[in-house]
């Protein structure tokens, strides 16, 4: 399933990505986490930085909302170098789109990796569960 981000014509593919971010940022909160926006950090940008509210547990979110592509196994390769050299305690990757072939198993293997556990994969499906409940 593909979720479509509906943006008028005239909107840039960041608008598009700050739109799912808005959403993604609303339902963090209401899972009792402190999020901020677009941080800059030394080599990269954070989509979102996350706190949560109760265990201080630090989570890194990248969203990425694409329409006419799948997203690739190089952006979960980066959320997990990321996460670990920032020692965030997860990273979290929402996306709208499905996952190419590589994609699909770099998530199968991350479970039998060292710290695989701290990468959560919020599909499509999973997104709109999230926001039922």
């Amino acid at each position: 399933m593909n979720i479509e981000i509906c943006t008028p014509n005239s909107a840039t593919t960041k608008d598009k990505g700050d739109l799912l971010e808005k959403l993604c940022k609303k339902m963090l909160e209401a899972q009792n986490y402190l999020v901020t926006e677009e941080v800059r950090k030394t080599g990269s940008e954070l989509d979102l930085l996350c706190e949560h509210k109760v265990s201080g547990k630090k989570i890194y979110v990248e969203c990425k909302a694409y329409r006419d592509k799948k997203i690739d196994a190089p952006i979960i390769r980066q959320l997990f170098g990321t996460i670990v050299f920032e020692n965030y305690s997860e990273g979290w990757l929402i996306g709208t789109s499905e996952f190419s072939k590589d994609a699909k198993g770099f998530c199968e293997e991350l479970p039998s990796r060292p710290l695989g556990d701290r990468i959560v994969v919020y599909s499509s499906t999973d997104i709109v569960e999230s926001l039922q409940a």
